[in-house]
């Protein structure tokens, strides 16, 4: 998350040699790394009335993954299940968008999920076949479309932490298919006019129709 989603002054690392104000982050902190040390957290929360706040890459344009009372456990980050992917040569297209860094359970499938292959496989939420969820009573259960649809359906799309904390999922995987990737840059200067400008981006934009067909995904970066 950028500082300003935290409400930070500055950094972690200079708490010790300038003044800070604790800012958007937790309190306490609890690591964990089983199911049951995750109920214990959720139990304790709720019975001492406790805010409780799940994270896990941090990967919230709205800050939801931080504030007093953190949860922080352990992630997958999507880089790692494609490198793991790779080796036994499966396509995970359903959990990871183009951010290599954003868990892969969070904010991304649990969010509804757009990845570079979304207009040949769809959303990753249709590509989940069963989630494990611990909820917010504290039950640890195994999530499907046909022992649970409305528990099901609303994990797949609605934010992480919302209804509960997924500790794993089981997706769709396809044959690894090769994406070409390019990049184009529209920026003024002193021999670049504004409209020069827009008129390129323009022209871009025209043929934009034609490259979605191919499945183009087009991403803008402010510099």
């Amino acid at each position: 998350m950028w500082p300003p989603y935290e409400g930070r002054t500055c950094l972690p690392i200079a708490a010790d040699e300038i003044l800070c104000t604790l800012g958007g982050y937790p309190s306490y902190v609890v690591n964990v790394s089983t199911v049951a040390q995750i109920q214990l957290a959720v139990n304790f929360a709720r019975e001492n009335g406790l805010r409780l706040v799940v994270k896990n890459t941090g990967h919230d344009y709205r800050g939801k993954s931080v504030g007093a009372g953190a949860f922080d456990g352990g992630w997958v980050q999507g880089e790692e299940l494609y490198r793991k992917a790779k080796e036994v040569g499966f396509t995970p297209v359903s959990v990871r968008g183009e951010g290599q860094t954003v868990g892969v359970a969070g904010v991304y499938l649990l969010g509804g999920g757009h990845s570079l292959l979304s207009s040949k496989y769809r959303l990753s939420i249709y590509q989940v076949l069963a989630l494990q969820v611990v909820l917010a009573n504290g039950t640890f259960m195994t999530v499907t479309e046909e022992t649970d649809p409305d528990v099901f359906w609303a994990l797949r799309g609605a934010g992480g932490s919302t209804f509960g904390i997924v500790t794993s999922v089981i997706s769709a995987v396809y044959p690894q298919t090769g994406v070409t990737v390019s990049t184009s840059s529209f920026s003024t200067g002193p021999n670049v006019t504004a409209d020069a400008f827009w008129d390129g981006f323009r022209t871009y934009l025209d043929h934009f129709p034609a490259h979605a067909e191919f499945g183009n995904q087009f991403t803008v970066n402010q510099r």
